[in-house]
């Protein structure tokens, strides 16, 4: 099964201060913080399928608000599926820049 790679950073703090939720539609959740590098997220599309996710970004420190939260659409770019392209919906992920780094990766950057 083809995977996303994601990983959150901060525009300030320092690692681990915040932790990423990222919930592919009908998946599990998958969660990294910042600065630990990317975490896989296995897609099951196929073609032009798209799928939404849910993203919302919490402090780890009490009392663990939520300081960023919305959705995006993600879809594969080519048949081979080895590259992600990401659609913005109405609920858009606010607080936060959604970067596609080539292939299959995404960063999230808290700003």
């Amino acid at each position: 099964m083809p995977t996303l790679q994601v990983q959150l950073v901060a525009a300030s703090g320092n690692a681990g201060d915040y932790i990423l939720t990222f919930i592919p539609y009908q998946l599990e959740p998958v969660e990294v913080e910042n600065g630990r590098g990317y975490a896989e997220i296995e897609l099951p599309l196929k073609g032009t399928d798209e799928v939404v996710a849910q993203i919302a970004v919490r402090r780890t420190a009490y009392p663990g608000n939520t300081v960023a939260q919305g959705s995006v659409r993600l879809h594969w770019t080519d048949a081979s599926q080895t590259t992600i392209a990401t659609r913005q919906t109405d609920g858009s992920l606010y607080d936060c820049k959604i970067t596609e780094d080539g292939g299959a990766k995404l960063t999230i950057t808290l700003v």
